[in-house]
């Protein structure tokens, strides 16, 4: 575990820590895809974002997702790192698990946006490509899996 935060110490030595604290800087940068977890989409979710004027329903989500997938790698070449999956409304410090740096940060967001309940996929690129940029990829595919909801 301390060699994740550049500690290295060698095997039969003693190590002891009082009163500390070991802190992972996350500062990765990811594509996101967001969505509303929802049964019935409601005109009270999507006032949670600012501006929204419509609002898609995935009726298909795994021909979307995998769509959509396919998509990204093919038009900026970046890879899925966080399949969909909630997220997590929680504060952004953890108690260290004994294991992992635990949830990756894309998927933590404050308690006060939970009336959101979002979902998110994450994409990026290979370890040194620090280009992202915003991108619309015009895939006329994707809609075939949405239908427009009205309020």
């Amino acid at each position: 575990m301390l060699l994740k935060f550049g500690i290295n110490i060698a095997p039969g030595s003693n190590f002891s820590m009082q009163n500390s604290a070991l802190i992972q800087k996350f500062e990765l940068d990811a594509f996101v895809f967001c969505f509303a977890i929802e049964e019935n989409p409601s005109l009270k979710t999507m006032r949670q974002f600012e501006g929204a004027d419509s609002c898609l329903e995935i009726i298909e989500p795994n021909g979307f997702f995998n769509e959509l997938q396919a998509t990204i790698a093919q038009v900026i070449g970046a890879h899925r790192v966080i399949p969909a999956q909630s997220v997590a409304y929680k504060d952004r410090s953890e108690i260290y698990n004994g294991k992992d740096f635990g949830l990756h940060p894309g998927l933590i967001k404050e308690l006060s946006f939970r009336p959101q309940n979002e979902g998110r996929i994450l994409w990026a690129y290979e370890p040194g490509n620090q280009n992202y940029q915003p991108f619309i990829s015009g895939h006329w595919r994707l809609g075939s899996y949405c239908k427009l909801v009205s309020f």
